[in-house]
């Protein structure tokens, strides 16, 4: 939250605010593995899949769907990057003048 304020913890957070902050935080972190983590690379099957069909049916390798697994792995990998940026940046130590910008 952009105003530093820390749920449950702090004197003067209502308990209904500390509940919304925390509820935000836990939606956040659980979409983002979800979703980039989980759901993503399962999509990466189909997308070879689809590849691997068109490659069949216009007996070439070089076809409309040539570029799409090798975005996708790309996009994969940039997940898998940001993810652990995101678990490092929550892992290091705070100074108690260090204010949470944000999730």
């Amino acid at each position: 939250n952009r105003a530093g304020d820390k749920p449950f913890f702090s004197i003067g957070v209502p308990f209904t605010k500390s509940l919304r902050i925390k509820l935000i935080s836990v939606a956040f972190y659980l979409t983002w593995f979800l979703i980039r983590i989980l759901a993503y690379p399962a999509l990466l099957i189909p997308v070879v899949e689809a590849y691997v069909h068109r490659a069949k049916a216009t007996n070439s390798t070089l076809n409309a769907l040539a570029i799409a697994p090798l975005f996708h792995l790309v996009f994969i990998s940039l997940n898998f990057k940001w993810t652990v940026d995101l678990v490092r940046s929550k892992l290091k130590p705070r100074s108690k003048r260090h204010i949470d910008k944000g999730l």
